[in-house]
């Protein structure tokens, strides 16, 4: 069985406080690495290896993509050395009972949880499955945004990723596809499948659509006839704005009935191509250094899982009893603050966000969202003409420098920092000269361009203003609130038909 990580989380007030926290109390140790923090029951030595497994994965997928910029974001692994102690923190079905997963990924805004069971049970097929998801957590922290069969099958493709000397292997076959994939479906089902499909969540449907994209995937990645074309591909579907089918049409010369043939008749073969990917060098096994957990550290993990995972009303009043007894501690106000955020709590949830910075958060996701919320209710869809009072600009402005010093790959920062000083009613020529010298290494420098354009206008520098505008015609059309703010710049340089407002 496929282990899920969106997890549908629903309050559960039927199960009482004493079922969660009836596990035995055990020896919890913690260790940081550069990518991972850990929180661990099980022994030392297999806790060990298994983080300088994953501090090894990251960096291969950071071998096979070649790309710099990637943000980060506090990911705790969580591992407990024996089941029944797991049991109590494992997610719940629909109908309010446990399910039977050896390792769940929990993907959040501000931190991702990875929480397993050591030793032989999360061996292969479980590491598989939580790599796959990490595969997402990983492309999310790159920024991609890809279409969800594709972003589905490159994970299966990548979570099954070996190490042969000096290389890297792609493209070892998925066990439990084989049958699934006795004959393809129509690839525009496939391409139109999204998170609110219901071939997305259950069924033959479902075991269809995972093993078709993993099958599509391989197919031209591992193809070298095909692999060219797929590296088109993907900067067509980055950049174009066009559809599934449109890109493979334009990068392949093939349409969707086409390449469903020429699908079959791969997997008609009945073996598979492996693509290899040479490796300079094996990244380095660090032997990270454990301590034991302070009492703080393990309540907050083990309330974080019961919080995320069960949604337990309870688990949240005891975040709150937690944060009292340790006023000094930011990361209770953090989880908190998710939590306000999933029951739409906006105001709550910019609350907590701002009490955790204020008690120093090292979280730069945290300093992230809180700006980033807090920008979300300027109002510039009407008017070029809102101005953000030095005392609401200046703690924000401090929150994204903090970020930024913690996180310079992080482009939503550079975002932020450029619309907040397009705002501003002081902008700040430090943090505007930062965003000039970040820009041109953005993956996506769109919406930082339109700030730094109306910062232009703003200082009657119109030909700048109007030579960035140029710019940003002639790539990937901006949308909603960028692109009535695009328009209204435009009206008031007398670049468009549009009445100024």
């Amino acid at each position: 069985m496929k282990i899920l990580i969106r997890i549908t989380l629903m309050f559960a007030v039927a199960l009482s406080w004493s079922e969660t926290a009836a596990a035995p109390r055990r020896s919890w140790n913690y260790a940081q690495s550069e990518n991972f923090e850990m929180m661990t029951s099980a022994s030392v030595g297999d806790s060990r290896e298994l983080l300088a497994d994953f501090e090894e994965f990251h960096a291969l997928l950071q071998a096979a993509f070649g790309q710099p910029r990637i943000a980060k974001k506090r990911t705790t692994l969580v591992v407990f050395e024996y089941q029944e102690d797991f049991e109590p923190y494992k997610p719940l079905t629909e109908e309010g009972q446990r399910r039977n997963v050896a390792a769940y990924f929990l993907g959040h805004p501000e931190e991702s949880l990875i929480a397993m069971v050591a030793g032989p049970a999360s061996a292969r097929e479980v590491r598989e499955t939580v790599y796959h998801e990490y595969v997402h957590h990983f492309f999310d922290l790159m920024g991609y945004k890809l279409p969800l069969w594709l972003n589905e099958g490159l994970a299966d493709l990548f979570s099954t990723m070996q190490i042969k000397r000096n290389r890297l292997e792609l493209g070892h076959a998925k066990i439990g596809y084989m049958n699934a994939m006795l004959s393809t479906w129509d690839l525009d089902w496939l391409f139109s499948v999204g998170k609110g499909s219901d071939s997305y969540h259950g069924g033959i449907a479902q075991q269809q659509f995972y093993a078709q994209s993993w099958a599509l995937v391989h197919f031209w990645f591992c193809s070298p006839e095909m692999f060219p074309s797929y590296l088109k591909f993907l900067d067509l579907i980055e950049n174009s704005g066009k559809d599934s089918a449109e890109c493979m049409e334009e990068a392949f010369g093939m349409n969707t009935e086409q390449m469903k043939d020429a699908l079959d008749a791969y997997l008609k073969k009945g073996r598979y191509q492996l693509r290899q990917l040479p490796l300079a060098e094996k990244p380095e096994r660090k032997r990270y250094a454990f301590r034991r957990a302070t009492d703080f550290e393990q309540e907050l993990t083990l309330l974080n899982l019961e919080a995320r995972a069960l949604g337990l009303v309870e688990s949240e009043i005891k975040l709150i009893e937690l944060a009292e007894r340790y006023p000094a501690e930011p990361r209770p106000y953090e989880i908190l603050a998710a939590l306000a955020g999933r029951k739409g709590k906006a105001q709550e949830r910019l609350d907590y966000y701002a009490k955790a910075v204020a008690l120093g958060s090292r979280n730069s996701q945290v300093h992230v969202l809180r700006a980033g919320l807090a920008l979300s209710r300027v109002d510039v869809g009407s008017s070029l003409d809102y101005r953000m009072p030095e005392d609401q600009a200046e703690p924000l402005r401090e929150s994204l420098r903090t970020a930024f010093a913690a996180n310079p790959n992080h482009d939503a920062i550079i975002d932020l920092l450029a619309y907040l000083e397009s705002v501003a009613a002081k902008p700040k020529l430090s943090s505007v000269e930062l965003v000039q010298k970040q820009v041109k290494g953005m993956r996506d420098s769109r919406e930082a361009l339109l700030s730094l354009a109306v910062i232009r206008w703003r200082i009657k520098d119109h030909a700048t203003a109007e030579a960035i505008l140029g710019m940003l015609r002639g790539r990937k059309p901006l949308e909603g609130g960028a692109m009535q703010r695009m328009e209204l710049l435009e009206a008031r340089l007398g670049l468009s038909a549009t009445a100024a407002q």
